[in-house]
């Protein structure tokens, strides 16, 4: 059943088929137009292809004399995490109409999230963007994106035998090749079927390929419109530099760019390193907010992990995580075959613990941490990438 609940005589409930429409109008009418014109129908088929996976029933929203005043979505997905499994949740599409502003709605549907995550055993809760505001929920900003730019006089011309063997790439004859080029998601819908050629698809409709034998490259770029970056924004890139270099120069053509940006570094052979003197400056970029659910169950599911490392540090830790005055402790010993383990023992808030888990910098490196906890550079930080084409 779809029980609600009154507050304010407004009704809280989870979404169903019959609000999809009404979800999608609000999306793209006061997130999407005002801040990104875009069209949010578009990304409905971009993320979830076709309606396999009932997105809707993952919705939160507060209705009041039958009409959507506020919603969020919370997306079940899940994250390779030092190759290990995480079941996590994706709260997207946060949304209230202008004049039921400033009156708790979202907060009370951020609390509810945030319930709903820990109930369901997502042990992470996933947000997209700089959102330093949701930080009183519990997410930090984590996770770095670089972007490297390339001056348009660092392209040339290309050769005709180059072009002959440049294509955009195509559905099915194309599968193999892309299957043997590609580096698909750390990060996916839950129990969606046919994950792989659902990412295969979307990745597709903007990539060419150098299409040899010895030497083949693959390419995706970013499909929006030209004039919004001025930038030819280069998502994934795998194969020789030359063979990359080849697609980048037909592409660079076009005199709207300004220059080429690489999201993230290229995956070039092995032994180039030829990219380093190829682009002239970049910039970071924090591409998600995170939010621990469950610290104690996720440290357990993480603990194959930690257990190597804390053998081969000869150090056992345990450490503990504040949450409204609450606090759960994690402990893990070493098993070290050495006599003399260190010890290590330390207590930090909960947005503390996620720079510590899975932030960029070593956890000595952080202003909260102190000279006595630079045991944890250890253990810290875990392996945390999401690859561009995340897709929320």
């Amino acid at each position: 059943m779809n029980k609600g609940l009154d507050i304010n005589n407004m009704t809280i409930r989870t979404g169903t088929e019959n609000d999809r429409r009404e979800l999608l109008y609000l999306w793209e009418e006061y997130i999407l137009r005002h801040r990104f014109l875009r069209g949010w129908q578009a990304i409905e088929y971009h993320i979830f292809e076709d309606n396999r996976f009932e997105w809707y029933r993952h919705c939160l929203v507060v209705e009041k004399d039958g009409r959507i005043v506020a919603a969020l979505a919370l997306i079940p997905m899940v994250m390779n995490i030092a190759n290990i499994l995480i079941k996590v949740g994706v709260i997207t599409g946060v949304v209230t109409i202008p004049e039921f502003r400033k009156q708790g709605l979202m907060t009370f549907l951020m609390q509810r999230a945030g319930n709903k995550m820990f109930e369901e055993k997502q042990l992470l809760g996933l947000l997209w963007g700089y959102r330093d505001r949701y930080k009183h929920f519990g997410f930090e900003l984590c996770g770095k994106r670089n972007r490297y730019f390339v001056p348009r006089r660092k392209f040339s011309n290309i050769t005709e035998a180059e072009k002959d063997k440049i294509r955009e790439v195509e559905w099915q004859k194309d599968e193999g090749f892309v299957e043997k080029l590609a580096n698909f998601n750390n990060l996916y819908l839950s129990g969606l079927s046919g994950y792989r050629s659902r990412v295969f698809k979307r990745a597709v409709l903007n990539s060419y390929i150098f299409d040899d034998n010895d030497n083949p490259a693959i390419v995706t770029i970013n499909n929006s419109p030209v004039a919004e970056s001025g930038h030819l924004e280069i998502y994934y890139a795998n194969g020789r530099f030359q063979e990359i270099m080849a697609i980048l120069n037909m592409l660079m053509v076009s005199p709207q760019y300004k220059e080429c940006v690489f999201v993230g570094e290229p995956l070039l052979s092995e032994g180039e390193d030829r990219f380093y003197n190829f682009y002239e400056w970049f910039n970071s970029e924090h591409i998600c907010n995170v939010r621990i659910n469950d610290f104690l169950d996720l440290m357990k599911h993480l603990e194959p992990y930690f257990s190597l490392k804390a053998s081969n540090a000869g150090c056992d830790i345990k450490l503990s995580m504040t949450r409204n005055s609450q606090e759960a402790t994690w402990t893990l010993q070493s098993n070290a075959k050495i006599s003399s383990v260190r010890r290590y023992e330390g207590t930090f808030s909960d947005t503390e613990i996620v720079r510590i888990l899975f932030g960029s910098e070593k956890p000595s490196e952080l202003p909260f941490v102190k000279e006595e906890d630079s045991l944890l550079d250890d253990f810290f930080p875990v392996p945390f990438k999401i690859l561009p084409f995340e897709g929320v």
